[in-house]
C-alpha cells in the first residue's frame, strides 16, 4: 500500500457518501479497495477519486453497464456518455420547469376551490396530458405545448385510474406524430364534442350507447378528416392496437365514469369490427385491405 489510508468511516466523512453506498459499490465491482488481514477495507486516494467519479456519474442517471465502461474506457467514449447524459438532464430539467409552471398555476388563483386546482395540476403536472394518462417519455416542445392548451380547456372528469397510466414511448410518438399533421386541430375537437357527449349519455335510455357508438364510427369512415391526417391515423394505430393500456385502459376509463360510456366503448369497438375497422380508443380506422 501506498499513500495515506483511510478506512470505510473516514472516506464517508470526506466525500458524504454514505457507507452503504460505498460498499454497495464494491459489490458491484466498481470499485476494489485493499483488505487488511482482519478483514477492514483501506482505500487510498485513487480508491476515493474512483468513488467520486463513481458517485457523479450514478447521480446523472448512468446505469451501471455505462459506469463501468467509462471507468474503463477510452477518454472518447467517456465524453459521449457525458453528451448523452447532458441531453437526459436537460429534458428532466425542462420537466421539473413544466411542473413547477403547474404549480404556480395551480396557485394562482387563492380563493379558487382546491379540488378544482387540483384537477387543473392534474391534467398538467409532469408529462401528464391528463385525461388520457402520463406519458413515459416527453413530447417534443411543439407538441407538449399544443396537447397542453388543447386538454386545458377539457372540463371533463379525470377518474384516477386513467389519469396515472403510464403510456409507453410509442403513445409518444403517436402524438408527436399527429400534431405535426395538417387537420389536427379540427380531430381533436371533434374528440372533445365526443367526450362531452359520453359523459352526458342517459342512464336512463339503454339504446343511447349504442346509437352514439354508431353514429361516431360511421362519422370515423366516411372520410370526413383532413386526407394527411387519415394516412397518419391508418399508417400508425395498427401498430398500438396490442399495448396493454390501449387493449385495457379505455374501458377501464370509461367504466369508471358511468356504465353508459363503458357500454359506448364496446358497442364502438363490437361496431368497427363488424365494419372491417380497428379501433384506437375511439379512433377508427379501415383495416388494410390485402
Amino acid at each position: 500500500m501506498t499513500g495515506p489510508q483511510l478506512f470505510i468511516g473516514g472516506v464517508t466523512a470526506l466525500t458524504g457518501i454514505s457507507a452503504g453506498r460505498i460498499r454497495h459499490y464494491g459489490k458491484l465491482g466498481l470499485l476494489s479497495p485493499d483488505r487488511l488481514d482482519s478483514g477492514y477495507r483501506t482505500f487510498g486516494p485513487p480508491d476515493v477519486l474512483t468513488l467520486l467519479r463513481i458517485d457523479l456519474l450514478r447521480s446523472l442517471g448512468m446505469g451501471i453497464t455505462e459506469i463501468r465502461d467509462c471507468l474503463t474506457g477510452d477518454p472518447a467514449g467517456v465524453r459521449e456518455a457525458l453528451e448523452q447524459h447532458r441531453a437526459v438532464l436537460d429534458r428532466e430539467r425542462d420537466r421539473i420547469d413544466r411542473l413547477l409552471g403547474a404549480v404556480d398555476l395551480a396557485l394562482a388563483h387563492p380563493d379558487e376551490d382546491p379540488n378544482a386546482a387540483m384537477t387543473r395540476l392534474a391534467t398538467t403536472h409532469r408529462d401528464s396530458l391528463g385525461l388520457i394518462g402520463r406519458l413515459s417519455e416527453p413530447l417534443s416542445p411543439g407538441s407538449g405545448r399544443f396537447f397542453h392548451d388543447t386538454f386545458r380547456d377539457w372540463d371533463l372528469p379525470i377518474p384516477p385510474l386513467f389519469g396515472q397510466m403510464i403510456l409507453p414511448e410509442p403513445i409518444t410518438r403517436f402524438l408527436d406524430h399527429l400534431a405535426a399533421t395538417p387537420g389536427h386541430e379540427d380531430f381533436f375537437a371533434r374528440l372533445l364534442d365526443l367526450a362531452r357527449r359520453v359523459v352526458a349519455l342517459s342512464p336512463t335510455d339503454p339504446t343511447a350507447p349504442e346509437n352514439l357508438a354508431r353514429g361516431w364510427v360511421d362519422e370515423q369512415l366516411a372520410a370526413t378528416v383532413d386526407p394527411a391526417l387519415a394516412a397518419a391515423l391508418a399508417e400508425t394505430v395498427p401498430t398500438l392496437l396490442d399495448l396493454p393500456v390501449i387493449r385495457h385502459g379505455f374501458l377501464a376509463w370509461a367504466d369508471s365514469l358511468s356504465p353508459a360510456a363503458g357500454r359506448f366503448m364496446a358497442a364502438v369497438e363490437t361496431e368497427a369490427d363488424h365494419r372491417g375497422a380497428d379501433v384506437l380508443g375511439v379512433i377508427v380506422v379501415p383495416r388494410p385491405t390485402a
